[in-house]
């Protein structure tokens, strides 16, 4: 019974380190305030500058752009876009 308990016990601790550290893995993302709330921004991929959500392309893949020419300098350096 006791290994059962130490067993538990390392699983709870893998998962919490699991989602502390892939947390910080995800896309960077910043939030600005405003008078009327907040708006999240999103990191173009290709020229690493931060978009507000509501302006940003969104490309074929999910990712966000500032500009459909980023989208196509990102295709042409061979990443997916």
């Amino acid at each position: 019974m006791k290994w059962i308990i130490n067993i538990l016990l390392i699983y709870l601790v893998y998962k919490l380190v699991k989602s502390v550290m892939g947390s910080s893995s995800k896309e960077p993302k910043a939030r600005v305030s405003k008078k009327d709330g907040s708006e999240e921004l999103v990191k173009d991929p290709n020229c690493e500058t931060y978009v507000p959500i509501s302006s940003a392309i969104k490309g074929p893949d999910g990712k966000y752009f500032c500009s459909k020419e980023c989208i196509e300098e990102y295709k042409s350096k061979g990443r997916k876009g």
